[in-house]
C-alpha cells in the first residue's frame, strides 16, 4: 500500500501513515540492516518515525507499539535509472538475507558470478558485501552498472 502511494500518480507531497512500530523502524532503517521496505521506501522518499504509540493510547489497546512515520519528499531518487529494474534487482539482492550479495545477484539475474564481482568492484562494494549493507547510491550504481 506504501508503495502504491509512493509511485502512482499523483504522487503527494507528504504522507503521514500510522504502522506497527516494527514496520516504522524497517522503513528508516540504516545501512547494515536495511530491507526491501527500507529501500523502496528511502528511494522515493524521505521517511522519518515522528513518533511512537503505546497500545494503552488506543480503545481496545492493541498487543504492539505503533508509530507514526511521515515520507517527505516524495520524489524518485535517481532519475537515470529505471524503478523497476531498480527493484527487481534489489528484491534478486535481498533473496536470501544470509548469502552474500555477489551470489543473490548472480543467481537471481541468471549472470556469472566472475561478471558480478567485477560489477561490484567497478563500484567499489567488496564481494563479501551482503544487501542491508548497502547504501541506496550503491544500489543504483549496481543497477546502472548492470545495464
Amino acid at each position: 500500500m506504501i508503495r502504491r502511494f509512493l509511485e502512482e500518480p499523483p504522487r503527494p507531497h507528504r504522507i503521514t501513515v500510522l504502522v506497527q512500530k516494527e514496520v516504522a523502524e524497517r522503513i528508516v532503517a540504516e545501512p547494515g540492516s536495511t530491507s526491501v521496505l527500507s529501500i523502496m521506501a528511502q528511494s522515493q522518499s524521505s521517511p522519518k518515525l515522528v513518533a511512537t504509540i503505546p497500545p494503552g493510547d488506543f480503545w481496545p489497546a492493541p498487543q504492539i507499539d505503533s508509530a507514526l512515520v511521515a515520507f517527505e519528499d516524495i520524489t524518485w531518487k535517481f532519475p537515470g535509472v529505471s524503478q523497476r529494474d531498480f527493484f527487481r534487482i534489489v528484491k534478486v539482492g535481498f533473496s536470501a538475507r544470509r548469502k552474500k550479495l555477489v551470489n543473490n545477484l548472480a543467481g537471481g539475474l541468471h549472470l556469472d558470478v566472475q561478471k558480478v564481482r567485477q560489477v561490484m568492484s567497478s563500484v567499489h562494494i567488496g564481494e563479501n558485501a551482503r544487501a542491508q549493507e548497502l547504501t541506496l547510491e550503491q544500489w543504483a550504481e549496481i543497477v546502472g552498472a548492470l545495464k
